[in-house]
Order: structure tokens, then C-alpha cells, then sequence
């Protein structure tokens, strides 16, 4: 993962598996309320606050969308996205 003081900076917060769960929590909170698109390798990524997450079932992957935590990073999430995609809520 970037420096924590360079997360602010970017567009586009990717966040791979092999992340500690404090650094995730981290780098949630860092960017929090900026225009970053955040997306995960693990199911509880957008269910803890990222936007999208990309899940591996099989030979397949599934999209995990939050909409709550894409509409407060200032992100508008095109209706192709959202129709692919299994819609899940923070908590």
C-alpha cells in the first residue's frame, strides 16, 4: 500500500487482499469524503466502507458495490456498473 500521506492524492485506491485490516481501516478514513474510487479483493471491503470490491467465486468474479460509500466520495456510478453488480450495504 502507498504512504499513508500519499493516499489523499490519488484518483483510484486499490486494496489487495494481502492488506492488514488496520491499514484498510486506514486507508478507508484517509480518503473519506474525497473523490477516490476504493476497490477491494475481499468480500468485507465494501461492506466496511470501500466502494467496490471484487470477490473471486470459481473461475468467476463478483462485483460487491456500495452505493452509500461511492455517493460520499462524490462518485456518480454509471447504471451498467450498477446492473452487474450485487449491491451490499456498510455494517
Amino acid at each position: 500500500m502507498a504512504r499513508p500521506g500519499d493516499i489523499p492524492k490519488c484518483q483510484i485506491l486499490i486494496v489487495t487482499e494481502s492488506c492488514l485490516p488496520q491499514d484498510v481501516t486506514q486507508a478507508l478514513k484517509a480518503v473519506q469524503e474525497k473523490s477516490v474510487l476504493t476497490i477491494g479483493e475481499t468480500a468485507a471491503f465494501a461492506k466496511s466502507g470501500g466502494v467496490l470490491s471484487v470477490v473471486k467465486s470459481g473461475d468467476d468474479a463478483i462485483l460487491e458495490l456500495n452505493q452509500r460509500a461511492a455517493k460520499r466520495q462524490s462518485l456518480k456510478v454509471d447504471v451498467r456498473l450498477i446492473n452487474v453488480s450485487v449491491l451490499v450495504e456498510e455494517g
